[in-house]
């Protein structure tokens, strides 16, 4: 609901406090940091850090130089929170303090900063004993990104013992990354040495930071890489293949894509589409003809990615997987239309027919049709359901008489996509068929025949709609409430005053929004009765009905609607009211503008205003010192509205 906007002038002042809050904040803080007892000077640090402003940097600095180790450890945390370089020369002495957890916060504090000027000692901590440090410095010389840092991520990567090889994993794998974000050349020997690790995430950091750096010479150890035993590994090999985009790499993955491992033939696919060159889709069009499902989709997303007609022989060919179909309908071509005008009639295999039958639905070529038509009378309810969505994707009115033909199908998904190929169409013509199909036994095929006639909008379909208003299914039934609503005639309106009494909330709902976009009197018995009804957005679209209508026979309803135990009744109550424009509604109103919701105030002093009487003065100046913003504004409007010297003075 409504929220109180605070002006400019409160949030300058507010903002004036705070800076002085703070700073007085920061000066009590800062002399807690020489506290005798050293929780307190660690609390001060903390909360320093929290609030982040330079003034605190000498004080923490003097910190890091606290005989006791927590408080040096908070000062280097909050030295990082602040993230000022003026306080690096501090946070680099502090590599060295004796406690491993002041030395990581210190790596951790310069790896947010991520200056230059720290690189020589964070260098140096990638010697320390403790692994938390060393993998802090080496996140920070990463986020620093500089190649003077390359020697020693290097010397990182070159472990011996089997201790240091598992307890530096995770400090391996930021090396790894870091060298991959700087970018440098000279660290491709080691990063394809890294390729092979024991450690699969290394490898697979080793794969990315190559991709990363782009360099031709990393392609034979990557496309090693995509015979991996861990699919993170092969999957950023052929990122990486892809990322560096050389043709060069195309003789190499075209030869993987004949690997015994399908993981390897599918990556290698997807890299060749990557690199999008032309010359690898001989051997992408042999690949759809792979056993391995992945292999096939990602052979068909390679071509998609490339986009070449050159492609289009074989992707007909290989319609007996559905994914080809994707690749031809994505190429977009309409050379593609006479060789599956030919597959749609000659193949042997209903998949390959059906398929045939969604591309040309999806191209769109109202050359299609013909045999699109022919298609909706094949032994394969697929098919025949494919050619009537096909159709209904081409929206052309030839195909009409076969669609009504195809309403009266064995199979319930032909028909249903017979009745939304209709509706997609949108002639009165086949409202006829689709009459009939609201009696068809399939609740999903009377769905898609209201769901058609609603998007036809004809009166002529009024008398099924309302016979559908009493149908079994609830879904149905609404969608013919909601049709009815569109289409807006007062023939409607005794089966809508029906349906307000529906089993089925959301078929009351629509049935209340339908008689209020119809607008007629007649309706207001109905529409009053289900201000009362127990679900409450029945009552809301009762009350915006009434709104809508606008005659004052509704005003004793609204006035008790006025009081509803949701918000929302209320608010649409004081909207009718207001539109309603009749004197007889003020006492109600103006106890509204004590509503406990905002926008209920709100619409209460709006409807008051468009009432235009004096009488409602006073409660309007009284509802100009309300405290949310929109009652206020809603408030002076009225006044405005009214117009009368009387209200000047509250103005």
């Amino acid at each position: 609901m409504g929220v109180s906007i605070p002006t400019n002038h409160q949030i300058e002042n507010n903002m004036i406090k705070i800076n002085e809050y703070t700073k007085i904040a920061i000066s009590s803080l800062s002399k807690k940091l020489d506290d005798n007892h050293p929780v307190i000077r660690a609390l001060a640090a903390e909360s320093l850090g929290k609030i982040g402003s330079e003034t605190a940097i000498p004080g923490l600095l003097k910190a890091l130089e606290d005989s006791d180790e927590y408080v040096r450890r908070k000062a280097a945390e909050a030295l990082g929170k602040i993230g000022s370089e003026t306080a690096i020369a501090g946070l680099l002495k502090a590599l060295e303090d004796s406690n491993k957890d002041v030395r990581r916060n210190a790596a951790f504090a310069l790896a947010k900063i991520g200056s230059e000027t720290a690189i020589a000692g964070l260098l140096k901590a990638l010697e320390d004993s403790n692994w938390y440090v060393r993998w802090n410095a080496v996140q920070a010389l990463a986020n620093i990104g500089s190649e003077t840092a390359i020697p020693e991520l290097l010397k990182a990567l070159e472990r011996s013992d089997d201790v240091r090889r598992y307890v530096d994993k995770d400090v391996l794998r930021d090396a790894v990354e870091a060298l991959g974000k700087i970018g440098s050349e000279t660290a491709i020997p080691e990063l394809l040495k890294a390729l092979e690790d024991s450690d699969k995430d290394v490898r697979g950091k080793a794969a990315e930071a190559l991709g990363n750096i782009g360099s031709e010479t990393a392609i034979p150890g990557l496309l090693k890489a995509l015979e991996d035993s861990y699919e993170y590994v092969r999957v950023y090999a052929a990122e990486a293949l892809a990322n560096i985009g050389s043709e060069t790499a195309i003789p190499e993955l075209l030869k993987a894509l004949e690997h015994s491992n399908s993981y390897v033939r599918g990556n290698a696919a997807e890299a060749l589409g990557n690199i999008g060159s032309e010359t690898a889709i001989p051997g992408l069009l042999k690949a759809l003809e792979d056993s391995n499902w992945y292999v096939r989709r990602k052979a068909v997303e390679a071509l998609t990615k490339i986009g070449s007609e050159t492609a289009i022989p074989g992707l007909l060919k290989a319609l007996e997987d559905s994914d080809a179909v994707e690749a031809l309908t994505k190429i977009g071509s309409e050379t593609a239309i006479p060789g599956l005008l030919k597959a749609l009639e000659d193949s042997y295999s209903y998949n390959v027919r059906g398929n045939a039958a969604a591309a040309l639905g999806k191209i769109g070529s109202e050359t299609a049709i013909p045999r699109l038509l022919k298609a909706l009378e094949d032994s394969y309810e697929y098919v025949r359901l494919n050619a009537a969505e096909a159709l209904g994707n081409i929206c052309s009115e030839t195909a009409i008489a076969g669609l009504l033909k195809a309403l009266e199908d064995s199979d319930d998904d032909v028909r249903r996509n017979a009745a939304f190929a209709l509706g997609n169409i949108g002639s009165e013509t086949a409202i006829p068929g689709l009459l009939k199909a609201l009696e068809d036994s399939d609740d999903d095929v009377r769905r898609k025949a209201v769901e058609a006639l609603t998007k036809i909008g004809s009166e002529t379909a009024i008398p099924g709609l309302l016979k559908a208003l009493e149908d079994s299914d609830k879904d149905v039934r609404r969608n013919a409430a909601g049709a009815l609503t569109k289409i807006g005639s007062e023939t409607a309106i005794p089966g809508l005053l029906k349906a307000l009494e529906d089993s089925d909330k959301d078929v009351r709902r629509n049935a209340a929004g339908a008689l209020g976009n119809i607008g007629s009197e007649t309706a207001i018995p109905g529409l009053l009765k289900a201000l009362e009804d127990s679900y409450e957005y029945v009552r809301v679209y009762a009350a915006f009905a009434l709104g809508n209508i606008g005659s004052e026979t509704a005003i004793p309803g609204l006035l008790k609607a006025l009081e509803d135990s949701y918000e929302y009744v209320r608010v649409y109550a004081a909207f009718a009211l207001g539109n309603i424009g009749s004197e007889t509604a003020i006492a109600g109103l103006l106890k509204a503008l004590e509503d406990s919701d905002n926008y209920v105030r709100g619409n209460a002093a709006e409807a008051l205003g468009k009432i235009g009487s004096e009488t409602a003065i006073p409660g309007l100046l009284k509802a100009l010192e309300d405290s949310n913003n929109y009652v206020r504004g809603k408030a002076a409007e009225a006044l405005g509205k009214i117009g009368s010297e009387t209200a000047i003075p509250g103005l």
